[in-house]
């Protein structure tokens, strides 16, 4: 464990930065924070990364979808290219299981 200062030295603003980046990732689920007298401890969450991993497949998803679909619109690749190359994510993981 290692405190603001030691991780960011010559930061004049290093703990106002780090402090909203802690917060960010506190209200993303990715951390969790404690206190402890003055001092304040982060830790990483236990389901934090299925959090990260969740949200992380629902904009993938929804980005190759309308990748393919602009692809499609613009003639620059037939169908059947986008349903193999261009698949969600979670369908692809599924194939491979």
């Amino acid at each position: 464990m290692r405190r603001v200062l030691e991780i960011a030295p010559n930061a004049a603003d290093a703990h106002y930065v780090l402090g909203v980046c802690l917060r960010v990732l506190s209200n993303a689920g990715l951390i969790e924070h404690r206190s402890a007298g003055t001092r304040n401890l982060y830790l990483l969450a236990p389901g934090g990364m299925a959090v990260a991993q969740q949200w992380l497949t629902r904009t993938w998803d929804t980005v190759l979808a309308a990748y393919a679909l602009y692809r499609l619109i613009e003639g620059a690749a037939p169908a059947s290219a986008l349903d193999t190359k261009y698949a969600p994510a979670t369908e692809r993981w599924s194939r491979s299981e």
